[in-house]
């Protein structure tokens, strides 16, 4: 029985937020725990668990068991000879490893993946890393599927390529929420597919949570970097892989100074973010406006009120830097463009105190000085409803839902209810009314607000709480 299958049998009728109130965890993490999403807790929560509900001995190792945690004799029998313990394991157990990664390959090429993808990633999933000349069997276009699809990654050294698999519980689920956004803004919306596309889908989102547990089981922790390295990133999937493995090793504190142009590859670093918030880490984040109009109101006031991120907001001219700050240990730090203006996607990790110190004082200031992202969120959402209203004159009841749609889900709206041909129609009817505007591939909605009118909303806000303080 897995972790969720135990905790749900646990919970029985409670409710989630009850038990999670009893327990002290945040609502988030329990449910993710439970649906799956995340395969193991901290030991902390499992002693919670096991005494609110009062297990026997028995059940309280079935339940660490579950959870991938060792009983302590097992541990001191493989502390006391490793390498007899191991091969002794391996040796009774070995047709049920083989069967288990067979297993796992299946399942990859059932999702889409090609059987040399497929063998490739439970070859290096069971070896925890391996040099290109360990892989010169394996087709390159094998190893280039893996990679985009961020199920597997690498690190530059003097020899050539390692190859490694990222975590599997963020891996598997970037990788159905890429397959999702697709098709949809949410699982909700696939209800409005035609049935056998969205049982189709489905069945993708149920084999990558098998699988996230499957090669979980087997995934081995790799540091992200050794004290004082470099790693560079040539491009924006290497930026974004490396960010997302390095936001995973967060303990108490990720933020971010950020503007345009963000990084294409957002599931992966979101996954991570949403795993490290579950588990106790907090996230700072400043962006520009831009981010609030082509993200949606909808996703970043949820952003703000159910994952936890404290967003705040700042005139992108006076964003002069761009960088994440994780633990005050680790910078991933974003070059400047080459005419001088903006910034390239692609940029560098490093683990260096002095720097860490550096970064963390400017990014105060600019904290200082941003807007509260809820204030920007208000403020967006009331010029929101005059383009809804005027959009139901132009365009009627079908064309305001349509760009209620784009006002919440910006640049991922999707709209699987609605015929192409109408869509179009729509589309060129709010580009002439001048609803909205065309940003790179997507429509954004045309608010006509600029950050110095939101900043005049917040010295007013502030002078009033100052006179009535």
């Amino acid at each position: 029985m897995t972790l969720a299958q135990k905790l749900k049998a646990l919970r029985g009728k409670m409710s989630l937020r009850r038990l999670a109130d009893e327990l002290g965890v945040h609502y988030s993490y329990l449910s993710r725990l439970e649906s799956g999403d995340l395969t193991s807790a901290s030991e902390e929560f499992l002693d919670r668990l096991a005494a609110y509900f009062e297990l026997p001995e028995e059940e309280q190792r079935a339940l660490y068991l579950a959870a991938g945690k060792v009983p302590p004799e097992v541990l001191f029998l493989v502390q006391r000879d490793p390498e007899r313990a191991l091969a002794a394991l391996r040796a009774a157990f070995a047709d049920d490893l083989a069967a288990h990664v067979q297993e796992i390959a299946r399942r990859l090429v059932a999702i889409g993946f090609s059987e040399a993808a497929a063998d490739a990633y439970v070859c290096i999933l069971r070896a925890g890393h391996l040099h290109e000349k360990e892989l010169r069997d394996v087709p390159y276009e094998a190893l280039q599927e893996l990679i985009l699809r961020r199920l597997v990654f690498y690190e530059r050294q003097n020899s050539g390529r390692v190859y490694f698999v990222l975590d599997p519980a963020t891996a598997f689920r970037t990788l159905w929420d890429e397959v999702l956004w697709q098709a949809a803004v949410s699982e909700e919306d696939l209800l409005k597919l035609p049935r056998e596309e969205a049982a189709h889908l489905l069945a993708v989102r149920n084999t990558c949570r098998e699988l996230a547990q499957m090669a979980g089981a087997l995934y081995s922790f790799r540091r992200p970097l050794a004290a004082g390295q470099i790693r560079i990133a040539q491009d924006a999937e290497e930026l974004a892989l490396m960010l997302a493995e390095t936001i995973a090793r967060a303990e108490k504190e990720v933020v971010a100074l950020s503007r345009s142009p963000r990084l294409p590859q957002v599931a992966p670093i979101w996954e991570t973010l949403t795993d490290r918030m579950a588990a106790g880490v907090s996230y700072r984040r400043i962006c520009d406006l831009d981010e609030i109009v082509e993200h949606g109101l909808h996703i970043k006031r949820r952003d703000m009120e159910e994952a936890g991120v404290q967003l705040r907001v700042l005139e992108a001219e006076v964003i002069s830097r761009k960088f994440y700050l994780i633990d005050d240990r680790y910078g991933v730090i974003f070059w400047p463009g080459k005419a001088g203006n903006g910034f390239a996607l692609a940029g560098q990790v490093v683990e260096n105190a002095w720097l860490a110190r550096k970064y963390r004082r400017e990014f105060e200031v600019a904290w200082e000085e941003a807007i509260p992202g809820e204030l920007v969120v208000d403020v967006l959402a009331e010029a929101a409803a005059d383009l809804l209203e005027e959009a139901g004159r132009v365009l009627g009841p079908q064309g305001r839902a349509w760009l209620q749609k784009i006002v919440d889900w910006g640049i991922f709206a999707r709209f699987p209810d609605m015929p192409e041909e109408e869509r179009r129609r729509v589309e060129e009817a709010a580009l002439t009314a001048g609803l909205v505007k065309r940003q790179a591939d997507a429509l954004i909605p045309r608010y006509g607000l600029t950050m110095a009118d939101i900043r005049r909303r917040h010295v007013a806000q502030r002078v009033l709480v100052m006179a009535l303080g």
